[in-house]
């Protein structure tokens, strides 16, 4: 069985948005226990608490989320830190197509 495998956001191949309730960042680093099919794709976006993305953090920076991972490290512009935001609540946006998401780390 899957870690915090039980259950999933599903997104189609047409595509689909979450976004996650608030949360505190506790590590440098965000982690997604994800599923994307072959031909899924996701990308990840850190929102503050009024839903505007923070700057860094946005689709438009995240790099291509993709595979079958219990811990993909998420990153933007090839960089995985995100210690300049420890301790401040964020939300998590996903736009996927063809991906289960289980689980965030933050």
């Amino acid at each position: 069985q899957r870690m915090d495998g039980f259950v999933s956001a599903d997104s189609k191949y047409t595509g689909g948005t979450l976004v996650t309730k608030s949360f505190d960042v506790e590590n440098d680093r965000i982690r997604l226990n994800i599923d994307t099919s072959a031909s899924g794709v996701a990308h990840a976006a850190l929102l503050d608490e009024g839903g505007s993305a923070i700057p860094g953090f946005g689709l438009e920076e995240c790099d291509r989320i993709q595979g079958n991972d219990t811990l993909f490290v998420v990153t933007w512009k090839e960089s995985a830190d995100v210690s300049s935001l420890k301790g401040r609540r964020v939300k998590l946006l996903l736009k996927s197509r063809s991906a289960k998401l289980f689980a965030v780390y933050p």
